[in-house]
């Protein structure tokens, strides 16, 4: 019986509790009606003060000729001369993560932003002028008419944080197959001209190198072409010379001799953020938590001190 006659009192306090809680909400709705007002103003001036970001896309697929007489090929085939066992071939995946490491690597990222006109644009572009279709850039950071660094070029760590920051990548070896790529940038475009411009030199990188490598292939198997004398090892030299040759000939001719867009890199047409709409609303949900915390914290404070 006093266990029931407990649990009554303990709902009537509840429900009391309950109801002091909005009567002190009700008194102080002014001023929570003041603070949400507050946070919704500051929130409507950010989300129209924030610098706009776009993005570029693209999907991009493994050229399927690209290395075909190189690195693989060559191995296995000069291994199994020597007699020696070797597991099957690099694959997909791992050409797609020698593309993606090679777009993210520091030498890569040197090389691109050494190219005229890149790193000011990546570093010190301040907004887009939409009218006139030009970056502004950061009058503190870089000079534009003098084309010089007003306190110096960015260190390197930088500029690979920002780098990284602009350009995305991801590969789904248990998925479709293909390389996601997009970069996001102050100015619609140059996201698009340096989404294109990652894309062009990654096939002019990895061209450069099968050639070098088919260059040194050649010369060592034309040497070796001429002491060797057993019709088997000098049929396995004649095919290991002709995957060369196919190399150089697909390497010279195809520009997208890597990868390729399959879905080309696009000029955006709606902002990425900053998401106005969004930001208000929880600017309004902030305003609305943050003003109850105040009034709830401040009147059972006073209330614990009397």
């Amino acid at each position: 019986m006093s266990e029931l006659n407990n649990s009554h009192v303990n709902e009537h306090v509840d429900e009391i509790d309950i109801k002091e809680i909005f009567t002190v909400l009700w008194d102080k709705k002014f001023f929570i009606f003041f603070l949400v007002s507050l946070f919704t103003f500051g929130s409507i001036i950010y989300s129209l003060t924030a610098p706009k970001i776009w993005v570029s896309d693209t999907v991009i697929a493994l050229s399927s000729k690209a290395g075909q007489g190189s690195s693989s090929s060559n191995a296995l085939g000069m291994a199994t001369m020597a007699g020696l066992a070797v597991s099957g071939g690099t694959g997909i995946d791992k050409k797609a993560q020698l593309v993606m490491t090679s777009i993210h690597s520091r030498d890569f990222i040197k090389h691109i932003l050494s190219l005229p006109n890149i790193l000011p644009e990546l570093m010190a572009t301040e907004s887009y002028d939409e009218l006139e279709q030009t970056s502004n850039f950061d009058s503190s950071i870089y000079d534009f008419e003098n084309n010089e660094w007003v306190q110096g070029k960015p260190p390197f760590f930088l500029i690979q944080t920002e780098y990284n920051n602009a350009v995305s990548s991801f590969y789904d070896p248990l998925g479709t197959g293909f390389i996601y790529m997009s970069v996001k940038h102050r100015s619609p475009v140059f996201a698009q001209k340096f989404l294109n411009l990652i894309i062009s030199e990654i096939n002019n990188l990895l061209r450069s190198q099968d050639l070098l490598e088919a260059e040194a292939s050649l010369e060592y198997l034309y040497d070796q072409l001429n002491q060797v004398t057993q019709s088997e090892v000098l049929e396995s030299i004649t095919q290991l010379i002709e995957n060369q040759l196919r190399t150089k000939m697909i390497a010279n001719i195809r520009d997208d001799y890597a990868i390729y867009a399959v879905d080309t890199p696009h000029l955006p047409e709606l902002r990425f953020s900053p998401q106005r709409t969004k930001i208000v609303f929880f600017g309004i949900i902030m305003g609305l938590i943050v003003s109850i915390i105040t009034v709830l914290g401040r009147h059972y404070l006073i209330k614990s001190l009397k």
